[in-house]
């Protein structure tokens, strides 16, 4: 990915620095680079902080799955218990009488 951001990165230099005619080669080529690189250093920051947020988003919703997943799963095993628990008591009574 790296190598293709710096194409491209070269290739949208190269495009800008041919609608400034009056340069000479080596104001061009500097230009180029300059450009390029800058380029390049601001999409690998905006990558950076896409990453760190999508770090921090995945640690929210981890947290928020554990609490919900709390919410559904405690009760569903107390009702399940209930649930077992009068059946065994109707089970009991039915075979008492």
């Amino acid at each position: 990915m790296a190598h293709g951001a710096a194409r491209e990165a070269r290739l949208r230099a190269e495009a800008f620095a041919s609608r400034m005619p009056w340069l000479t080669a080596a104001e061009r080529e500097e230009l180029i680079r300059l450009y390029a690189e800058e380029s390049v250093a601001g999409a690998r920051s905006y990558w950076e902080a896409v990453s760190m947020r999508a770090g921090e988003l995945r640690a929210e919703y981890t947290a928020r799955y554990k609490v919900l997943r709390r919410r559904v799963l405690y009760p569903s095993v107390a009702a399940l218990v209930c649930s077992a628990a009068l059946c065994v008591t109707v089970l009991l009574l039915v075979r008492a009488h």
